[in-house]
Protein backbone atom coordinates (compact mmCIF):
# COMPACT_ATOMS: atom_id res chain seq x y z
CA UNK A 1 0.00 0.00 0.00
CA UNK A 2 1.53 3.51 -1.00
CA UNK A 3 1.55 6.45 1.06
CA UNK A 4 1.44 10.19 -0.39
CA UNK A 5 4.22 12.45 1.31
CA UNK A 6 3.00 15.73 1.75
CA UNK A 7 4.54 18.37 0.28
CA UNK A 8 6.02 20.74 2.28
CA UNK A 9 4.62 24.21 3.30
CA UNK A 10 6.46 27.11 2.24
CA UNK A 11 5.80 30.75 3.14
CA UNK A 12 2.33 32.15 3.00
CA UNK A 13 1.58 29.13 1.46
CA UNK A 14 2.41 29.98 -1.92
CA UNK A 15 4.67 28.19 -4.61
CA UNK A 16 8.47 27.82 -3.46
CA UNK A 17 10.40 31.06 -4.28
CA UNK A 18 7.46 32.97 -4.77
CA UNK A 19 8.10 35.63 -1.92
CA UNK A 20 11.65 35.93 -3.43
CA UNK A 21 10.42 36.59 -7.04
CA UNK A 22 7.67 39.22 -5.58
CA UNK A 23 10.86 41.09 -3.46
CA UNK A 24 13.20 41.03 -6.26
CA UNK A 25 10.03 42.43 -8.65
CA UNK A 26 9.49 44.97 -6.37
CA UNK A 27 12.98 45.94 -5.91
CA UNK A 28 13.79 46.30 -9.56
CA UNK A 29 10.89 48.37 -10.30
CA UNK A 30 11.52 50.76 -7.93
CA UNK A 31 14.78 51.00 -9.08
CA UNK A 32 13.25 51.33 -12.80
CA UNK A 33 10.71 54.32 -11.24
CA UNK A 34 13.84 56.21 -9.99
CA UNK A 35 15.38 56.13 -13.45
CA UNK A 36 12.34 57.09 -15.46
CA UNK A 37 11.70 59.98 -13.39
CA UNK A 38 12.37 63.71 -15.33
CA UNK A 39 15.95 64.64 -14.10
CA UNK A 40 16.10 67.90 -12.25
CA UNK A 41 19.60 69.71 -11.55
CA UNK A 42 20.73 68.32 -9.51
CA UNK A 43 20.11 64.99 -10.63
CA UNK A 44 18.18 62.35 -7.92
CA UNK A 45 20.45 59.93 -7.54
CA UNK A 46 19.55 56.08 -7.31
CA UNK A 47 19.80 55.49 -3.65
CA UNK A 48 22.43 53.34 -2.20
CA UNK A 49 20.84 50.36 -0.59
CA UNK A 50 18.44 50.15 -3.58
CA UNK A 51 21.72 49.32 -5.74
CA UNK A 52 23.17 47.50 -3.32
CA UNK A 53 19.71 45.52 -3.16
CA UNK A 54 18.97 45.19 -7.02
CA UNK A 55 22.79 43.29 -7.40
CA UNK A 56 21.77 41.13 -3.66
CA UNK A 57 18.24 40.04 -4.98
CA UNK A 58 19.39 39.49 -8.51
CA UNK A 59 22.07 37.36 -7.95
CA UNK A 60 20.95 35.31 -5.17
CA UNK A 61 17.28 34.75 -7.18
CA UNK A 62 18.74 33.96 -10.71
CA UNK A 63 21.38 31.65 -8.94
CA UNK A 64 18.97 29.99 -6.72
CA UNK A 65 16.45 29.05 -9.25
CA UNK A 66 19.57 27.88 -11.62
CA UNK A 67 20.20 25.49 -8.65
CA UNK A 68 16.41 24.36 -8.49
CA UNK A 69 16.04 23.80 -11.87
CA UNK A 70 15.87 19.94 -11.53
CA UNK A 71 13.23 20.54 -8.96
CA UNK A 72 10.69 21.69 -9.91
CA UNK A 73 8.69 19.59 -12.85
CA UNK A 74 5.56 20.87 -12.15
CA UNK A 75 3.70 24.12 -12.22
CA UNK A 76 2.49 24.84 -9.11
CA UNK A 77 5.61 24.40 -8.29
CA UNK A 78 7.44 27.71 -10.38
CA UNK A 79 7.11 30.64 -8.18
CA UNK A 80 3.58 32.53 -8.18
CA UNK A 81 2.78 29.62 -10.18
CA UNK A 82 4.30 30.95 -13.13
CA UNK A 83 5.69 29.83 -16.48
CA UNK A 84 9.55 28.69 -15.73
CA UNK A 85 11.73 31.79 -16.20
CA UNK A 86 9.29 33.85 -16.51
CA UNK A 87 9.83 36.21 -13.66
CA UNK A 88 13.84 36.35 -14.62
CA UNK A 89 12.97 37.49 -18.08
CA UNK A 90 10.23 40.08 -16.90
CA UNK A 91 13.10 41.81 -14.60
CA UNK A 92 16.24 41.45 -17.30
CA UNK A 93 13.49 42.68 -19.53
CA UNK A 94 12.52 45.81 -17.12
CA UNK A 95 16.19 46.76 -16.51
CA UNK A 96 17.30 46.80 -20.17
CA UNK A 97 14.29 48.68 -21.72
CA UNK A 98 14.35 51.08 -18.76
CA UNK A 99 18.31 51.74 -19.65
CA UNK A 100 17.28 51.75 -22.87
CA UNK A 101 15.08 54.14 -23.08
CA UNK A 102 16.84 56.30 -20.62
CA UNK A 103 19.97 56.48 -22.52
CA UNK A 104 17.58 57.13 -26.05
CA UNK A 105 15.99 59.83 -24.31
CA UNK A 106 18.57 61.71 -22.73
CA UNK A 107 21.74 60.43 -22.38
CA UNK A 108 23.07 63.48 -20.30
CA UNK A 109 20.30 62.65 -17.90
CA UNK A 110 21.14 59.16 -18.00
CA UNK A 111 24.95 59.60 -17.24
CA UNK A 112 24.14 62.51 -14.74
CA UNK A 113 21.90 60.46 -12.87
CA UNK A 114 24.71 57.22 -12.68
CA UNK A 115 27.40 59.66 -11.72
CA UNK A 116 25.28 60.85 -8.92
CA UNK A 117 24.60 57.40 -8.19
CA UNK A 118 27.52 56.10 -7.87
CA UNK A 119 28.79 59.24 -5.63
CA UNK A 120 25.95 58.33 -3.24
CA UNK A 121 27.80 54.79 -2.84
CA UNK A 122 30.64 56.65 -1.09
CA UNK A 123 28.59 58.80 1.10
CA UNK A 124 27.42 55.61 3.19
CA UNK A 125 30.62 53.18 3.47
CA UNK A 126 29.00 51.12 6.38
CA UNK A 127 25.55 50.62 4.40
CA UNK A 128 27.67 47.26 2.20
CA UNK A 129 28.33 45.87 5.33
CA UNK A 130 25.32 45.98 7.23
CA UNK A 131 23.47 43.96 3.84
CA UNK A 132 25.92 41.39 3.86
CA UNK A 133 25.88 41.01 7.68
CA UNK A 134 21.99 40.96 7.03
CA UNK A 135 22.18 38.39 4.29
CA UNK A 136 24.94 36.24 6.26
CA UNK A 137 22.80 36.31 9.59
CA UNK A 138 19.62 34.81 7.61
CA UNK A 139 22.51 31.97 6.04
CA UNK A 140 23.43 31.15 9.17
CA UNK A 141 20.01 30.85 10.92
CA UNK A 142 18.97 28.28 8.28
CA UNK A 143 21.96 26.47 9.09
CA UNK A 144 20.96 26.01 12.54
CA UNK A 145 16.83 26.04 11.71
CA UNK A 146 16.99 24.02 8.97
CA UNK A 147 15.57 23.52 5.21
CA UNK A 148 12.05 23.42 6.32
CA UNK A 149 11.27 25.71 9.40
CA UNK A 150 7.82 26.07 10.92
CA UNK A 151 4.96 27.43 8.78
CA UNK A 152 4.54 30.46 11.49
CA UNK A 153 8.41 30.81 11.58
CA UNK A 154 8.14 31.89 7.61
CA UNK A 155 5.02 33.60 7.27
CA UNK A 156 6.43 36.12 9.96
CA UNK A 157 9.62 36.20 7.64
CA UNK A 158 8.12 36.88 4.83
CA UNK A 159 5.76 39.70 5.91
CA UNK A 160 9.03 41.34 7.44
CA UNK A 161 10.88 41.05 4.27
CA UNK A 162 7.87 42.67 2.35
CA UNK A 163 6.68 45.22 4.49
CA UNK A 164 10.62 46.59 4.34
CA UNK A 165 10.20 46.76 0.51
CA UNK A 166 7.01 48.23 0.70
CA UNK A 167 8.28 50.89 3.39
CA UNK A 168 11.11 51.58 0.86
CA UNK A 169 8.22 52.46 -1.95
CA UNK A 170 7.46 54.98 0.74
CA UNK A 171 11.64 56.17 0.50
CA UNK A 172 11.12 56.21 -3.12
CA UNK A 173 8.14 58.33 -3.15
CA UNK A 174 10.14 60.67 -1.00
CA UNK A 175 12.60 60.72 -3.57
CA UNK A 176 10.37 60.85 -6.80
CA UNK A 177 7.60 63.69 -4.95
CA UNK A 178 9.48 65.18 -1.59
CA UNK A 179 13.28 65.21 -2.96
CA UNK A 180 12.82 67.11 -6.32
CA UNK A 181 10.61 69.96 -4.99
CA UNK A 182 13.03 70.81 -1.95
CA UNK A 183 15.86 74.06 -2.62
CA UNK A 184 18.40 72.14 -0.52
CA UNK A 185 20.84 69.33 -1.27
CA UNK A 186 19.50 65.77 -1.75
CA UNK A 187 18.17 63.75 1.48
CA UNK A 188 20.76 61.34 2.77
CA UNK A 189 20.02 57.74 2.93
CA UNK A 190 18.48 57.29 6.53
CA UNK A 191 19.46 54.35 9.06
CA UNK A 192 15.88 53.33 8.81
CA UNK A 193 16.62 52.74 4.83
CA UNK A 194 19.76 50.64 5.53
CA UNK A 195 17.97 48.95 8.45
CA UNK A 196 14.72 47.79 5.60
CA UNK A 197 17.34 46.61 3.38
CA UNK A 198 19.34 44.61 6.03
CA UNK A 199 15.78 43.11 6.72
CA UNK A 200 15.46 42.10 3.02
CA UNK A 201 19.00 40.87 2.70
CA UNK A 202 18.22 38.75 5.57
CA UNK A 203 15.35 36.97 4.26
CA UNK A 204 17.34 36.09 0.96
CA UNK A 205 20.22 34.60 2.69
CA UNK A 206 17.87 32.50 5.38
CA UNK A 207 15.71 31.18 1.80
CA UNK A 208 19.38 30.44 0.47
Amino acid sequence: MSTVTPQPRHALGWPPGSVRAVLALMVVGLTCALMLVPQHDPPIPIPAYLIYLLFLVLGHYFAARGSRRGLAGTWNQQPLNLPRGCIRLTMLAALTATCIYRYSTDPAGFEAQWLASVQSLQEVPLLPVVVLLGFFAGALLRMLIGEQPPPWFQDIEAWLALMAVLLMGVATMIHLVIQPSLMTENLNPSVLEGILAGVVAFYFGERS
